[in-house]
C-alpha cells in the first residue's frame, strides 16, 4: 500500500480473534485519520429448512430483528474495544457466505485496508481460518491479518 489509508473496513464475528481485528483496524484507522466501517455477516441458514418450509417462513420473519441485535451487538462489541461512541461506529450487518460478503463490501466501499482475524470462531487454533483464507484471495485490496 503506496498511500495511507482512508476507509478501513474491519470483518468481525464476534470471536476473541476478530476482537484483535477490530483493535488492529482502529488503530490504522486513527494513526491515518482513516474512516472505518465494521462488517458481520450471519450465514445463510435458510437453505437447512428444505424439508421443513415452514420453520424458512419463520427464519425469514424473524430476520429484521436479528439484523439490528447483530449491529447493537457489534457495536456495543466495538465501543468496548475501541472506545469508540456507538454513533462514530458504522456498522454493516448481512445475510450470506461470509468471505462473499467482505469481498463485496470491501469493493462497494472502495476500502483501501480490509482488516480480518487470522483464526475465525469455528477454525481450529493455529490454523488460518476459512474465512480469512478466502477474504485473501479474492479481496482487490490489501487485508491485514490480525
Amino acid at each position: 500500500m503506496t498511500n495511507p489509508p482512508r476507509l478501513i473496513l474491519c470483518a468481525t464475528d464476534l470471536s476473541p480473534g476478530s476482537d484483535l481485528a477490530v483493535m488492529e483496524a482502529d488503530a490504522w484507522a486513527r494513526r491515518h485519520s482513516a474512516s472505518l466501517v465494521f462488517v458481520h455477516v450471519i450465514p445463510d441458514a435458510s437453505r437447512l429448512h428444505v424439508l421443513f418450509p415452514q420453520f424458512a417462513q419463520n427464519a425469514i420473519e424473524a430476520l429484521p430483528q436479528l439484523l439490528r441485535s447483530a449491529a447493537d451487538e457489534v457495536a456495543e462489541r466495538v465501543e468496548g474495544l475501541t472506545s469508540r461512541p456507538r454513533g462514530e461506529v458504522e456498522v454493516k450487518v448481512d445475510l450470506g457466505s461470509p468471505a462473499a460478503i467482505i469481498v463485496a463490501a470491501a469493493e462497494e466501499l472502495k476500502a483501501d485496508l480490509v482488516v480480518i482475524g487470522a483464526i475465525g470462531s469455528d477454525d481450529v487454533r493455529g490454523q488460518l481460518g476459512d474465512v480469512a483464507l478466502r477474504v485473501i484471495r479474492h479481496a482487490h485490496s490489501p487485508v491485514l491479518l490480525a
